[in-house]
């Protein structure tokens, strides 16, 4: 039998209002994992679901959900304490995950939860480990489909949203450039490795396989380019600068 994994804004709602059950300390706190019959409820809560793939295909998709009980302290010399919560461990995971154009957070979903175009539950791992001990996170992934074209809208709507995020990014790091006095090299690499052409052909792929409308994947192709463009035309006019200036 198919499981399905519900999520969505799930706060103060109570697990045994879709499951029948109290969750168990070992599970995460904001997805579901239901069966078919079970479906019912989650729809009436206007939650999103999305069915588990045997193997991955084409219209398949990784969802990823953590939690983070502590996270070690940052100035481990100032710290009163041994251990703090991870609000700020949060906002960098969100960054880690935009840039890969993996939609959730709090804006989109939840605080805890993606769905991304590649599995990126390694690198998660690999981040919380250094920030904290492993009795204290949790990571899982799942490949995905989705099941009705309400979920297909929020993949659509979740990159969108990303996307702006992105666009805002550019433009700051564009105008940094074209300030002589500031040093943004590394921060211009480290944006255009980030955002790499090969991901946009990854994303088109996925949304081809999903079944979304040519017009919206060219939209947000289009989008995805300019968003690079932005910052590749400000660090060449910085370059021309530079060039410019040795002449005189």
């Amino acid at each position: 039998m198919a499981n399905y994994i519900v999520l969505g804004f799930t706060a103060g709602r109570c697990s045994i209002d879709l499951i029948n059950r109290y969750k168990g300390p070992e599970e995460l706190r904001d997805i579901f994992i239901m069966s078919q019959e079970l479906l019912g409820r989650a729809a009436r809560r206007r939650l999103y679901i999305f069915e588990v793939c045997e193997e991955l295909r084409p219209e398949c998709l990784y969802l990823i959900s953590f939690d983070i009980k502590l996270v070690k302290p940052i100035n481990t010399q100032r710290a009163r304490r041994e251990s703090r919560k991870p609000s700020h461990e949060y906002t960098e995971i969100k960054e880690m995950m935009y840039y890969s154009l993996c939609l959730g957070g709090k804006d989109v979903l939840d605080n805890s939860t993606y769905i991304c175009f590649e599995d990126k539950s390694l690198e998660l791992e690999n981040y919380l480990s250094k920030r904290t001990d492993p009795d204290k996170f949790k990571v899982e992934s799942y490949v995905v489909k989705p099941f009705r074209y309400i979920e297909k809208e929020l993949i659509i709507n979740g990159l969108n949203y990303i996307l702006t995020w992105l666009e805002a990014k550019a433009l700051a790091l564009a105008s940094d450039l074209r300030n002589p006095r500031k040093r943004c090299e590394k921060r211009t690499k480290d944006f255009l490795e980030l955002v790499p052409t090969t991901l946009a052909i990854k994303v088109v792929k996925k949304l081809r396989g999903l079944g979304i409308e040519q017009e919206q994947i060219e939209q947000i192709l289009l989008r995805l380019n300019a968003t690079r463009k932005i910052v590749e035309d400000a660090f060449r006019e910085r370059e021309q600068m530079k060039i410019e200036k040795s002449k005189r």
